[in-house]
């Protein structure tokens, strides 16, 4: 068995990887648009009045500990963990090292994640993140509750933290010190997005990011990870997204408990991915056994 064996990349991979990986841009791109020309629109009803409120869909809001941001903290977390044990079960065997690659950076992604909403739902809890301070741009929420400039910069550090974990989840194979730059670049420009711009700004950056870092890999890396990643993870999370913001108070706050459905799909998605991988590699390298 050959160590380092990698699947073979074929045309049709690279074709079909290519077209949901733009596939994937084109949904981010269009629920950017979309949010930027009618959520502020009081006559449009494209949008979930609820979504529309601070740009998620929130269950038990006023409940502490228990709301939609304070699931995804749990839930990120528990999944980051599962996440972890699954990679040290299947990291060593053949044909894992490029999808390793995106799954291990992936995993403090997703507990980063997680970490944000809890600091979302510590916000709701102590009445800093009220409704009426959706529209409010990030930094005048910071600058009213920070009194000096030493104790604003310190509350940007998690922002900056936040974007280093995910920024090099979506881009493995860039340098820390690039992606660092990013992050601070990304960190200081949501300062001056409104509150409630939070997640559509999020989305649409991870998603420019991963996509166009992938579409520019060498044809001999875009084999079947290199499809079924978009596939599986991108394009799905991205039409959960709109499911979440066009249909929050018929279905996806009742049923699946507002925005975790969004947070928890990513890691188990990330999870079924590696797995299908593993088994395909798996089968590849396996030498068939002579019947006797």
């Amino acid at each position: 068995m050959k160590e380092g064996y990698q699947a073979p990349a074929s045309s049709f991979y690279a074709q079909a990887g290519d077209i949901m990986h733009f596939v994937t841009l084109a949904s981010s791109l269009g629920f950017a648009f979309m949010a930027g020309t009618y959520m502020r629109d009081p006559n449009s009803t494209f949008f979930d009045a609820q979504w529309k409120q601070e740009g998620f869909c929130v269950t038990n809001r006023d409940v502490p500990y228990w709301n939609s941001h304070d699931m995804c903290l749990y839930v990120d977390t528990i999944m980051a963990v599962v996440a972890g044990l699954l990679f040290l079960a299947l990291r060593n065997d053949p044909g894992m090292d490029r999808a390793n690659l995106i799954f291990l950076n992936g995993i403090p992604g997703v507990l980063l994640h997680g970490f944000g909403h809890g600091y979302f739902g510590k916000a709701i809890r102590e009445g800093t993140m009220n409704l009426e301070e959706g529209q409010k741009l990030v930094i005048e929420t910071a600058l009213a509750n920070n009194e000096t400039t030493f104790q604003l910069a310190l509350s940007v550090l998690p922002l900056v933290a936040f974007w280093f974990a995910l920024s090099k989840a979506s881009m493995p194979n860039i340098s820390n010190k690039f992606i660092l730059l990013g992050a601070l670049v990304v960190s200081i420009r949501q300062l001056w997005t409104s509150n409630d711009s939070g997640f559509t700004y999020t989305q649409t950056i991870l998603v420019l990011q991963f996509s166009i870092n992938e579409l520019c890999r060498p044809k001999e890396e875009k084999d079947l990870a290199y499809f079924l990643y978009p596939t599986m993870v991108g394009l799905p999370l991205t039409l959960i997204g709109w499911m979440e913001s066009t249909m929050c108070s018929t279905l996806v706050r009742d049923w699946f408990y507002g925005h975790l459905a969004y947070d928890a799909y990513i890691p188990l998605a990330m999870m079924a991915w590696y797995m299908v991988i593993h088994s395909q590699v798996s089968t590849t390298t396996t030498p068939k056994v002579k019947q006797l």
